[in-house]
C-alpha cells in the first residue's frame, strides 16, 4: 500500500535513454536502474532533498551492495555534493520539481481566478434574482392589494361570506354606509333552488361583478329579488332557465331589468322552507 505521506516527482517517459543512465545500465543493467530510481525516491521524500551519505544505509534499503551504491552516486555524475562532501543531492530532480511547482502555482492560481469569477458571478445572479424576487414579490403584494380591493380575502375564500363597503359617492342610489354582507354560497343555494339547476361553484370573475353591483349601491335584496322575477319570465321558463346563471345574475343591466319589474316576496324552496335573503 503506497504511503498516504508519500510525495510525486517527474519522471520522464524516456529517462532509460538518457546518457548516463544509459551508462548506468551497460555497467549494471537494470539493477543500476533501479538503483538510481530509489535513490531519488529518498531524496524526494527528504525535507531538504538531500541525503547523508552513508552507502551502507542505502544499501541495506535497498538489498544491494554498498559498491554498487556508492558507483551509481558518484561514477556517471548523476548527483552533486554539497561542499563539506557530507551531502548529496540532484540538481536535475530539483530543477524538475521546480518546474513542476511553477506549474502547480500557475494552476492553482489559474483555479482560484476561474472560482473567485464563478463566485462573482453567482453573486451578480444571486443579486439579480434577489432583486428581480424583490420586484416581483412587490408586484405581487401591489396586485394582490388590487385584487383584494375587488376579491374576498383568504380567510373569505374558506368562508365564502364577504363584507362590503358602501361608496354612497359612486353609487347610483342612495345607500348608506353600512357594511353589508353577501355569502355566495347561499346566493348559489338559492338559485339552484328557484331554477332547478346544480351549480356549484362560482367563479372570481362573477364574484368580482357581484362587488362591482355592491360598490355600486345595489344590495343582496336587489339580486334576490332579480332571481325572483326572472324565473317567473315566460322565456326563461320555456328554456328551462338554462340562461339564469349566477354570471346573468352579476350584469348590472340584468339587476335593472328584473329587481324593477316586480314586488320581492318571501321565496321558499322545494321543501317549503323558507330561504330568506341569504341572511347571516
Amino acid at each position: 500500500m503506497i504511503n498516504k505521506e508519500a510525495y510525486y516527482f517527474s519522471h520522464d517517459s524516456n529517462a532509460r535513454n538518457d546518457e548516463k543512465l544509459l551508462a548506468v545500465r551497460m555497467r549494471f543493467g537494470a539493477e543500476g536502474y533501479g538503483i538510481y530510481f530509489m535513490i531519488i525516491e529518498r531524496l524526494r521524500d527528504e525535507s531538504d532533498n538531500m541525503s547523508i551519505k552513508d552507502y551502507n544505509i542505502l544499501a541495506f534499503d535497498f538489498r544491494v551492495s554498498a559498491d554498487k551504491v556508492k558507483s551509481v552516486i558518484e561514477d556517471f555524475e548523476l548527483f552533486e555534493f554539497t561542499d563539506d562532501k557530507k551531502y548529496f543531492f540532484s540538481q536535475r530532480m530539483l530543477n524538475n520539481m521546480k518546474i513542476k511547482n511553477q506549474k502547480s502555482e500557475k494552476a492553482r492560481l489559474s483555479a482560484e481566478k476561474r472560482w473567485n469569477k464563478s463566485e462573482s458571478n453567482a453573486n451578480a445572479m444571486r443579486t439579480h434574482s434577489e432583486g428581480n424576487a424583490i420586484k416581483e414579490s412587490k408586484g405581487k403584494e401591489s396586485k394582490v392589494k388590487e385584487i383584494n380591493d375587488v376579491l374576498p380575502s383568504d380567510d373569505e375564500k374558506e368562508n365564502p361570506e364577504i363584507s362590503i363597503e358602501k361608496n354612497p359617492e359612486t353609487s347610483p342610489k342612495k345607500r348608506n354606509d353600512k357594511v353589508e354582507k353577501l355569502d355566495f354560497q347561499l346566493l348559489l343555494e338559492y338559485l339552484n333552488e328557484k331554477t332547478g339547476r346544480n351549480y356549484r361553484v362560482v367563479p372570481y370573475k362573477v364574484k368580482t361583478k357581484f362587488h362591482s353591483l355592491l360598490k355600486q349601491g345595489y344590495e343582496k335584496k336587489d339580486i334576490k329579488t332579480a332571481i325572483d322575477n326572472a324565473v317567473k319570465a315566460k322565456n326563461h321558463i320555456e328554456n328551462n332557465f338554462q340562461y339564469l346563471t349566477m354570471e346573468f345574475f352579476s350584469r348590472t343591466e340584468k339587476i335593472d331589468m328584473y329587481s324593477n319589474t316586480g314586488k320581492s316576496e318571501t321565496v321558499k324552496s322545494k321543501n317549503n322552507k323558507p330561504l330568506g335573503v341569504w341572511s347571516v
